[in-house]
């Protein structure tokens, strides 16, 4: 499966939306009828069971899309891409949150219709989507999508009224770790405000739940350690006392991990297993200590 126009669409060599091109226009994309919607864009998306994940934030941006005898046109500002109807094989529903920005309706998206079409807020600001859609492509035996939010699905359906609706049906809310041994290529995208969006998206309540238990996992072994430590006869050793509670907060880091595998943002059984063991040493060489 290829993601057009997720990649860096100002390249027309760029293998993904080289098959699309048409030409550049110096216009404001004023091909009758055209009217504008918003499609997502991102630096990278991969293909998982529950259908693309965006690795980082995806990007709403602003086009023009007509039709032009058989063949759906979208132009970015700078250049025109056909897309031949017979080519489409449907409209995708993705029920799959993820993080996004670059709000660019004039209405707020805290408005009713928004709301319904999956706009996501944060302090009355968009930060995201619980679902888009999808017009899927088959061209020279490849797959492509183009992916765009729920509030533009009247317009690409008035524009495509040739084409069947066809929805996916709804994902699992079955809710299951994800474990593995090494850290990921993407681990750095855990670390993002918005990494939590997809799990938050469908699970709302068991969000705050393993958040809660995470927190408690994290700060726990460092406030036991501290709390036993200091009633040690003779235990005015501030150093020690420090490296007892750092050895318990770096064995609470482990086991924030292995709760974090239930939010699919787990770094391994290698982080797991170094923190677990470091944490383990320096809270032991503190009581060895503390007790000579």
């Amino acid at each position: 499966m290829k993601y057009f126009f997720f990649t860096n669409s100002s390249d027309k060599n760029d293998p993904v939306t080289l098959p699309f091109y048409s030409r550049r226009s110096k216009g404001p994309g004023a091909e009758e009828g055209a009217v504008t919607v918003d499609v997502l864009l991102g630096d990278r998306v991969i293909e998982t069971a529950d259908g693309p994940e965006f690795l980082g934030t995806a990007a709403l941006m602003e086009s023009k899309l007509c039709r032009k005898g058989n063949k759906l046109c979208l132009y970015d500002g700078e250049k025109i891409y056909q897309f031949p109807m017979g080519e489409i094989v449907g409209i995708r529903k993705i029920n799959q949150g993820i993080p996004a920005a670059g709000w660019n309706k004039k209405k707020s998206p805290k408005e009713k219709r928004y709301q319904q079409a999956g706009v996501m807020l944060f302090r009355d600001s968009f930060y995201g989507l619980k679902f888009f859609y999808a017009i899927e492509f088959l061209h020279g035996g490849e797959q492509y999508r183009l992916l765009f939010p729920a509030y533009e699905l009247q317009k690409i359906r008035e524009m495509t009224t040739q084409m069947t609706l066809e929805e996916s049906g709804s994902i699992s809310d079955e809710i299951r770790p994800s474990y593995y041994w090494k850290i990921p290529k993407n681990a750095g995208s855990f670390f993002s405000p918005y990494a939590d969006v997809t799990f938050r998206a469908r699970h709302p309540v068991a969000y705050w739940i393993i958040i809660s238990i995470g927190i408690t996992a994290l700060l726990l072994p460092g406030i036991l350690v501290l709390f036993f430590t200091i009633r040690i006869p003779g235990s005015n050793y501030n150093a020690v006392l420090l490296l007892g509670f750092a050895g318990g907060f770096v064995v609470g880091l482990g086991l924030f991990n292995l709760v974090a595998a239930w939010l699919h943002q787990y770094l391994g059984h290698i982080f797991t297993i170094i923190c677990l063991l470091a944490g383990a040493g320096m809270i032991t060489a503190t009581f060895l200590v503390l007790l000579h």
